[in-house]
């Protein structure tokens, strides 16, 4: 008993130590084991716009297309210290990239011990790299932006820049509300990432929703190529607006982009969005007014015709064109 005791005692005594003693440190330790952090970064907002029935004449929304999106793009790297056969390494892996042996294999001789073998694999190359099980293979996340629509809208687009900058356009003009927001992300461990409810808090930037109609841009973008065809215009622009709220539906310039391949783009004025960024003679933008005004008062119709002569009198003068 006397034993049984003192073996006891000792216990508790250990117990009192670690438990009441040292209690924030073990508890310290067990956080660390639990819990961890990391810098993470939201991904951009998104940029949308609708094909509605504006083109019909009806009030209504319709299927919401995507302008401008994230889409994943892998990186894939090598540890070389990892990898026992260097030659057998790249002949493999070279075959599933499609890069020549010669340039992968120089990758992995160097005494770098970590080098970047390429960029921009996808997710269909990068699941099918999975399948190799390759030692010493390994591949991160970075985010892309894509353009679905191509040189749809793009004008009024811009594009994300090398840095990952928006430039020209909405993506440089709301460079502040697309862009994600950095911080700190808590990562569950063990049984805790099992039994934890906790949602995670996205940095994810702001998407922009646009009142531009699908289909009268498309239409506006292909009456635009259409002159070139036939009246070889080196530009043009078209503006469609509601009136009764001001809503640009058809933002459209021509010549246009692939904001997708923006970089081959040598001519940098390409880029400008001549419907509002250039100047314009101010009798080309009264004639509408001039065309409005006879409308209303019921002078013209659509069907209405009018024989240039090349001049026109007013009262005792002629004033020609």
């Amino acid at each position: 008993m006397f034993i049984i005791f003192i073996i006891g005692a000792a216990i508790v005594s250990r117990l009192f130590f670690l438990q009441i003693l040292n209690h924030k440190y073990y508890q310290a330790q067990a956080l660390g084991q639990r819990v961890g952090f990391q810098d993470v970064k939201g991904s951009r907002g998104q940029i949308f716009f609708e094909s509605s029935q504006e083109s019909k004449g009806a009030v209504g929304k319709g299927e919401v297309k995507s302008l401008a999106i994230n889409k994943d793009s892998w990186t894939i790297t090598a540890t070389l210290k990892e990898i026992e056969k260097k030659e057998d390494f790249a002949q493999i892996l070279s075959k599933s990239i499609n890069e020549p042996y010669d340039l992968v294999f120089s990758k992995i001789e160097g005494g770098n011990p970590y080098s970047i073998i390429k960029k921009g694999i996808s997710s269909e190359e990068l699941d099918k790299l999975k399948t190799l099980s390759l030692d010493g293979l390994y591949w991160s996340n970075d985010q892309t932006r894509y353009y679905p629509q191509e040189d749809l809208v793009s004008h009024a687009i811009g594009f994300l820049g090398g840095d990952g900058m928006g430039q020209y356009g909405l993506e440089g003009y709301y460079e502040d509300i697309l862009k994600g927001k950095s911080g700190i992300k808590e990562e569950k461990r063990g049984l805790d990432l099992i039994f934890s409810n906790q949602e995670e808090n996205f940095l994810d930037g702001s998407d922009l929703y646009l009142t531009i109609d699908y289909n009268i841009q498309f239409e506006a973008e292909s009456l635009l190529k259409k002159a070139k065809e036939e009246l070889d215009i080196q530009t043009g622009q078209i503006i469609v607006i509601k009136p009764d709220s001001g809503r640009i539906i058809a933002l459209a310039n021509f010549p246009s982009f692939n904001p997708n391949d923006y970089s081959k783009e040598k001519n940098f004025f390409i880029f400008q969005n001549s419907a509002i960024q250039k100047l314009f003679e101010p009798g080309s933008i009264l004639k509408p007014f001039t065309m409005a005004i006879a409308l209303n008062e019921g002078k013209l119709t659509p069907n209405t015709t009018f024989t240039d002569q090349g001049f026109v009198k007013v009262g005792t003068k002629t004033i020609y064109n």
